[in-house]
């Protein structure tokens, strides 16, 4: 579960903050030992837990999630889902524009 990616792993807005280099390491890491499965597979009920499996997930659906997080998945061919919340009209940069 991730909130954002950014350039420069700023953790002042929120821990849960990674760079764009550090989530590449998470997503080639996570290639490497898990089947990356969507969110829709995982609430299948055929689903057979059988082997590692790991669905990526973005709670808030930041600007960042889009911007930096987005271009990684789609690079490395790997399913999220971003989740969006109705608090994009605050004022803070995370945020996106209001």
């Amino acid at each position: 579960m991730y909130h954002g990616v950014d350039l420069d792993e700023n953790t002042l807005f929120n821990t849960r903050f990674f760079s764009a280099k550090h989530f590449e390491e998470h997503l080639i890491f996570f290639k490497q030992n898990y089947k990356i499965i969507t969110v829709t597979q995982a609430f299948d009920p055929q689903f057979i837990n059988d082997k590692n499996y790991v669905c990526l997930t973005f709670d808030d659906g930041y600007v960042n999630n889009l911007t930096y997080a987005y271009p990684l998945l789609v690079k490395h061919n790997i399913p999220a889902a971003i989740y969006i919340t109705a608090i994009g009209s605050k004022q803070n940069p995370y945020y996106g524009p209001t």
